[in-house]
């Protein structure tokens, strides 16, 4: 994979196609933030990617924060 950019902001990167998409662009160079639930396994894939190289870091996302309504285009 040829990347264009060199960081990138994974959401739901504690399972699933979320980490393995975080675990591509890692091993392609790209500096990564997992964000996901509080409760997820987050950081366990962020330390156990960390191997990889120290570009990766978890974000925990509360699930309150998920709520926000957009009324407008402008939001």
């Amino acid at each position: 994979m040829k990347l264009t950019v060199s960081a990138a902001l994974v959401t739901g990167g504690a399972s699933g196609l979320g980490r393995a998409t975080a675990a591509a662009l890692l091993h392609a160079g790209a500096h990564v933030v997992i964000a996901d639930l509080p409760s997820s396994p987050g950081a366990a894939v962020a330390e156990e990617l960390a191997g990889a190289g120290p570009r990766i870091r978890f974000v925990p996302i509360p699930r309150h924060s998920l709520r926000h309504r957009v009324t407008s285009p402008a939001q």
